[in-house]
């Protein structure tokens, strides 16, 4: 049974002067950060040059974590997790869990995004189709215009092709990855692009 013990965990992800908790919540890994925590981590993780995976749990995943073990381990592996989601968060503070900055994986990406213009980050995006990804790529050019737009790919690929996009990142080391595909797909490239160390930032979302 997934849900079987409340406890609050006291490893810990580190860095420097800041520490930010993770909790444990039935079995599910969730981050306790304030906004501007938030921020520094991003900012000491592109500094440093670390691969560090968000990812984010919502009421869905749980249902989905059901049929796929594998989204427990790779979402309980990641650097950081939100409560994606209102009726998961609220749920979560039900139970008087620290969680001070409510955030969803949505508005995680668009922190993100200002955070990346405002100090001239690069990123790339990989998933949807590719009018879609051209789509974002344009949004993002007119709404963050000081982003450096990598190399970027659609979500439709054979496992050659994977390969090959793997390597390109690689070449490319953008500071933000943006992964939009299906589970578990988005969770094992997460993994296997943290492995390999092609970028800073991998989103899973």
């Amino acid at each position: 049974m997934l849900f079987s013990f409340q406890v609050i965990l006291q490893n810990q992800i580190s860095h420097n002067r800041m520490i930010i908790k993770k909790l444990n919540f039935y079995g599910l890994s969730v981050s306790s950060f304030t906004k501007k925590e938030l921020t520094e981590f991003i900012h000491h993780t592109v500094v440093n040059s670390k691969s560090k995976i968000f990812y984010g749990y919502s009421l869905w995943t749980i249902f989905m974590i059901r049929k796929y073990r594998e989204l427990l381990i790779v979402g309980n592996d990641a650097d950081l997790i939100v409560a994606d989601g209102k009726w998961f968060f609220w749920l979560i503070n039900a139970y008087r869990y620290n969680i001070p900055y409510e955030i969803s994986i949505p508005q995680l990406v668009l922190h993100l995004l200002k955070v990346s213009n405002d100090n001239n980050y690069s990123l790339s995006l990989w998933g949807a189709t590719e009018s879609v990804n051209a789509g974002a790529r344009n949004n993002i050019r007119v709404k963050y215009p000081k982003i450096r737009l990598r190399e970027c790919f659609s979500g439709f690929f054979n496992e050659d092709k994977k390969e090959e996009i793997i390597r390109s990142f690689m070449d490319d080391q953008p500071d933000i990855l943006l992964i939009g595909i299906y589970s578990p797909l988005k969770e094992q490239l997460a993994t296997q692009a943290k492995h390999h160390m092609i970028a800073k930032h991998l989103i899973c979302k």
